[in-house]
């Protein structure tokens, strides 16, 4: 992802992503980093939080709240609802595929 996609999806999640805590709060462009991170490397929770100077606990709650906000904002815009036609195209071309058990 380069950095104007990353400002784009910001900008969309950014305000769900914002909280308001008597201790300084992670920005919402941390936490998507942090789930960006996450997503695309697959890192373990320790390194990542090692990294961003978070405990595990907190980078858990980050990336679930942060990957349920992507998906509450983007899901209607991105992906377009399926309806049975298209399982049934889909499961038809599968169908001649092999594969090894």
């Amino acid at each position: 992802m380069n950095p104007s996609q990353f400002d784009e999806v910001l900008a969309l999640v950014g305000p769900v992503l914002q909280k308001r805590s008597h201790r300084e709060p992670l920005s919402p462009s941390q936490r998507l980093a942090i789930t960006w991170r996450y997503l695309s490397e697959g890192d373990s929770l320790f390194s990542i939080a090692s990294g961003y100077k978070v405990g595990r606990s907190t980078l858990s709650l980050v990336i679930e709240g942060t990957t349920e906000a992507i998906w509450n904002t983007l899901n209607k815009t991105v992906l377009k609802p399926l309806y049975v036609e298209d399982y049934k195209k889909n499961s038809q071309q599968m169908e001649p595929m092999e594969f090894a058990a």
